[in-house]
């Protein structure tokens, strides 16, 4: 199983929390891309660091990819979560 499959299961138990401002101030980092139109197109959260370093990127249809780097080990995988409202809650504190 690759790092960003671990951490995708491991999501599901970190969206458990939704009610909790813990699970937003477990960040560790995030960053976001904008369009022309200058709306925000996705937020990436930094979740893990350090080894494994795990992002994950959101737009704004709530569609989440996993990223996971360890060493010298690359991968990616959909998230079955939707992730529409942690994309909204970032989404309104850039405003």
């Amino acid at each position: 199983m690759h790092v960003a499959e671990l951490a995708t299961d491991g999501l599901g138990d970190w969206l458990e929390d939704t009610g909790d401002d813990t699970l937003y101030e477990s960040i560790l980092d995030f960053d976001y891309l904008c369009g022309s139109d200058r709306e925000i197109k996705e937020i990436q959260l930094l979740v893990s660091f350090g080894g494994p370093n795990i992002w994950v990127h959101i737009t704004r249809d709530g569609l989440g990819t996993v990223h996971g780097y360890w060493g010298g080990e690359r991968s990616e995988c959909v998230s079955p979560h939707d992730l529409r409202d942690v994309f909204d809650y970032y989404a309104e504190a850039l405003s």
